[in-house]
C-alpha cells in the first residue's frame, strides 16, 4: 500500500522472493534460505505433477496439495510493500 494509492494492496512475487532466498544460500550458511528454497521446490514439484490437468482440476488439486505447504518460514518473508514480516 502506498500513500498515493491507500486502498491498493501489495502483491509479492514468488519468483522474486525465491531469488532472494537463493542468494542467501550461495555460501551454504543460511538455514532459513536453504529451507525456503526447499519449500519452493516442493511447490514447483506439485505444479509439475498437475500440468496436464484442466484449469479447474489443477486449481482443485493445487489447493489440496500445495496450500498446506507453508512457503516461507514465518518472520522471514516480506510483505507486499517490501517490509519484512
Amino acid at each position: 500500500m502506498t500513500a498515493e494509492y491507500p486502498d491498493r494492496l501489495g502483491a509479492a512475487c514468488a519468483a522474486h522472493a525465491r531469488r532472494n532466498f537463493e542468494e542467501l544460500t550461495h555460501d551454504g550458511t543460511s538455514v532459513v534460505g536453504l529451507e525456503a528454497v526447499r519449500r519452493f521446490a516442493r511447490i514447483y514439484g506439485v505444479e509439475a505433477q498437475l500440468k496436464e490437468l484442466s484449469d479447474d482440476e489443477r486449481r482443485t488439486q493445487r489447493q489440496q496439495l500445495a496450500r498446506p505447504l507453508p512457503l516461507i518460514p514465518h518472520g522471514h518473508g516480506v510483505t507486499g510493500s517490501g517490509e519484512r514480516c
